[in-house]
């Protein structure tokens, strides 16, 4: 036995998972040891890999009965899988064998966004429940997956419930919490305000409870009354900062802005270590107050996560104070390493949103003077030349970029669809597009150029191919207008339904509104000021040939 544990730790420290995983299960199955297959299921969770957990948590289980983990570990393995069944049968051999099952609270949150696992794990419980009409973590976990579900009757039912039943006292916080928020749901606001003043009352100074507290006091109007919940807590510092946070977030967002900026004053910014944050909530509030000129004096403060958001809003509030020339040299005196360089990026959005050109390239010539090796910054440059007219400046910047990255799939793609454009070189450009098209086909603007490619060629049936390949990847106007165009001739019907879906999707394309103004005149354009849902779907393309 000590031999097989040496040979499995040997691999194990060697990096071979595998092989240690086999020595130790075989181990625990030979010597019916405990200690083997505990580490068994370590390396199993290890590399994460489902079939071995379940395999080592089982044996676990043949071996021990009344340990919490491989209860765990099995049951989120079933609901993984979808076996409700099999989760039950879990769940009720641990309570048979007297082992606690909260760990499907955890079960619960970590699947909180995967709609068919929080069923799976329902069914499990629903089906346990008539054995086991009293358990507690039962009633809790399903009134929050009724939550979750947007059953509120329910949740808010199975609360009640469950408070009468363990009193007032014994009603957790996390019930208090269900009970709260589906009174809050159901628009019965001073019910949820008292539920939790109770849950205060017997879970003093607790974030999670003097958050939504604080927050359904403000839904109320109830503003004196939440501030006096806020001086009063004695949470923790670092909690005391979080509900800082959460407070003035909520009061910036009922629009009580001079109280926001009254209790922001009362803090010491840089001793909460969460400077940005109130930085950036000061500047909210002052923008509220129409001084956005002493918010983005603010926002130009934050140095952390936050950085780049702020430099964005602060860009945007310039903008409307009609001072965008002020812009890129705040941008460039925030980019202090190249890593920085996505802030140079998204500004240069704004400007192209702003239809601000000239500036969007000021802003990315300056950068690359200098990081001269910044290929995106580069590449961004090439694509912006073209908007602005000056396709042979893009020629230029992308033939340079595929000489530093010759295998480079957007590159090459992108020199090929500005040749197929602007010249008549259209071999050439097919070799490059061809090429990004072998080192990436899943690209939908790859297989758009190829598509387009192949119609200005007059091989059209392949061009549908490849735009209807497009189309159904991405719902891109551009696109839209290619495949539109090249359906046009056999099967204009198709195309007209092609161009209102992609018109759903953005109406001021030029090139999709040109492509339809110069194939069919008559085309009848929505309304830009009525946008309803589509009502358009993929038939269109399912049906083309």
């Amino acid at each position: 036995m000590l031999k097989q544990m040496l040979v499995a730790e040997f691999n194990l420290h060697r990096g071979n998972l595998n092989a240690a995983y086999k020595s130790y299960l075989t181990l625990a199955q030979e010597e019916q040891n405990l200690t083997a297959v505990s580490r068994a299921t370590d390396i199993a969770v290890a590399m994460n890999n489902l079939f071995l957990i379940e395999q080592a948590s089982t044996l676990w289980l043949t071996l021990e009965n009344n340990e919490v983990r491989p209860y765990k570990l099995n049951y989120a393995i079933q609901i993984n899988y979808l076996k409700s069944e099999a989760g039950r049968d879990i769940l009720q051999k641990a309570l048979e064998n007297q082992v606690e099952i909260r760990f499907i609270h955890e079960e619960i949150n970590k699947n909180a966004r995967k709609p068919e696992q929080i069923d799976s794990i329902k069914e499990s419980l629903e089906q346990l429940k008539a054995d086991y009409p009293t358990n507690v973590d039962l009633d809790v976990a399903i009134a929050r997956i009724n939550f979750l579900q947007g059953d509120f009757d329910a949740a808010l039912a199975s609360s009640k419930r469950l408070k009468e039943t363990l009193g007032d006292d014994k009603f957790g916080i996390e019930s208090y919490l269900i009970l709260a928020f589906s009174q809050n749901q159901n628009d019965q606001h001073k019910e949820a305000i008292k539920s939790l003043e109770q849950a205060s009352q017997y879970h003093k100074d607790t974030l999670r409870i003097l958050t939504p507290l604080l927050n359904f006091l403000l839904q109320d109007d109830q503003v004196e009354l939440s501030k006096q919940y806020y001086r009063d807590h004695s949470l923790a510092p670092q909690e005391s900062t979080q509900l800082s946070l959460n407070y003035i977030g909520q009061l910036l967002e009922y629009k009580h802005n001079e109280l926001a900026l009254t209790l922001l004053k009362e803090l010491d910014y840089p001793s909460t270590g969460l400077a940005d944050q109130f930085y950036y909530l000061e500047a909210n509030a002052l923008s509220q107050l129409n001084k956005k000129e002493d918010g983005v004096e603010l926002l130009l403060k934050t140095t952390g996560p936050l950085k780049l958001n702020a430099t964005e809003q602060a860009a945007s509030w310039l903008y409307e104070l009609g001072q965008e020339s002020r812009i890129n040299p705040i941008v460039m005196s925030r980019v202090n390493e190249q890593q920085n360089l996505d802030m140079v990026l998204s500004i240069c959005f704004l400007h192209e949103d702003e239809g601000r050109l000239d500036l969007a390239d000021q802003l990315l010539t300056s950068a690359l003077d200098i990081y001269k090796n910044a290929n995106s910054i580069r590449y961004k440059r090439a694509l912006l030349a073209d908007q602005r007219g000056l396709w042979l400046e893009t020629e230029k910047e992308l033939s340079y970029l595929i000489s530093l990255e010759p295998e480079n799939p957007q590159y090459l793609n992108a020199l090929g669809y500005t040749l197929l454009q602007y010249t008549k070189r259209l071999d050439e450009a097919m070799q490059l597009i061809e090429k990004a098209y072998q080192i990436n086909a899943d690209d939908p603007a790859i297989i758009d150029s190829l598509g387009w490619g192949h119609f200005l060629l007059g091989n059209n049936d392949q061009a549908i191919f490849y735009l209807k390949k497009a189309w159904s990847l991405l719902k891109d106007p551009e696109i839209g207008a290619h495949f539109g165009e090249a359906l046009w001739q056999k099967n204009p019907e198709q195309a007209n339904l092609i161009w209102r879906q992609a018109l759903d999707n953005e109406q001021n394309h030029d090139t999709l509104k040109d492509t339809i103004k110069r194939l069919n005149p008559s085309f009848e354009f929505p309304n830009n000021d009525i946008q309803p849902p589509s009502p358009y779907t993929d038939v269109a393309q399912d049906q083309t040939p």
